[in-house]
């Protein structure tokens, strides 16, 4: 991807080989949040981590 091979080339993104057990466990997250978004009773902010909340909260410049 063109955008993230010019972050490599600034230093601002470090290029990683890809790893099968990460990607399998970014899969088994997403299905679970899937299954969970379709919890009609389930609050808005339950189905956004904690972390994410946070982190868009001090990063939104």
């Amino acid at each position: 991807m063109k955008e993230l091979d010019n972050l490599v080339k600034i230093n601002k993104l470090k290029p990683e080989p890809p790893d099968a057990q990460e990607f399998a466990g970014m899969v088994r997250a997403a299905e679970t949040k899937l299954k969970d978004a379709a919890i009609s009773g389930l609050a808005g902010k339950l189905r956004i981590p904690r972390h994410k909340l946070m982190s868009r909260k001090f990063n939104s410049n």
